[in-house]
């Protein structure tokens, strides 16, 4: 079986920790390559999306992604991932302590379908612009019956607007057929609190 990933979300990915550094240099701000070689292990084979036209997706190299590292990384502040791939609605750099980008919001049209559907969870209302997206879409095979993906979602504006009209949304995608024991090809946001399916 060959499943489809697609992670996205809005808004701002900050973070914290002993020492981080961030790099879109050489091959790190290519989506693709990312993915390959940092998200997953050897259990996994990776391949570009094939679009309903029967074309690859075509996913250019991005300053919205690119890959972090945390050295020092001990004791009990420790940052929960060592590395791995950093998205950002802004410069990914952006992620790093004291580092704002001031950007202005880009409108999405025409909506991201399943982000959306997580948005409209929050109770945003449906004909709200949606700005600021970023995702990074890849198709696997793994050589076992069962995935792990670890991730971290972070808000810079969560403080600021929480309870407000203003929602930021994460979403980590998965379709495919026997996702959750459905036979026929559905979509699931792995991105919930553990337990329920409130997203994140």
């Amino acid at each position: 079986k060959v499943l489809n990933v697609v992670v996205a979300f809005l808004f701002s990915f900050v973070c914290f920790a002993q020492t981080m550094t961030v790099s879109t240099a050489g091959n790190h701000n290519d989506p693709y390559w990312l993915i390959e070689n940092v998200l997953v292990d050897s259990n996994f084979t990776v391949y570009k999306p094939i679009l309903p036209n029967g074309t690859f997706l075509n996913q250019p190299s991005t300053n919205h992604a690119g890959f972090f590292q945390v050295n020092n990384n001990t004791g009990i502040n420790a940052f929960p991932i060592n590395k791995g791939i950093v998205m950002c609605t802004d410069n990914v750099t952006d992620v790093l302590p004291n580092v704002t980008g001031g950007k202005t919001p880009v409108l999405n049209n025409p909506k991201d379908a399943s982000l959306a559907g997580v948005w409209a969870q929050t109770g945003t209302p449906i004909t709200t612009n949606m700005y600021d997206f970023v995702e990074i879409q890849f198709a696997f095979t793994a050589s076992s019956d069962s995935i792990r993906f670890n991730y971290i979602f972070s808000s810079g504006e969560y403080d600021n607007y929480t309870c407000s009209g203003f929602n930021d949304v994460f979403g980590f995608f998965i379709t495919g057929s026997g996702i959750n024991g459905n036979t026929a090809s559905s979509t699931v946001n792995l991105a919930t609190i553990p337990n329920t399916s409130v997203p994140v």
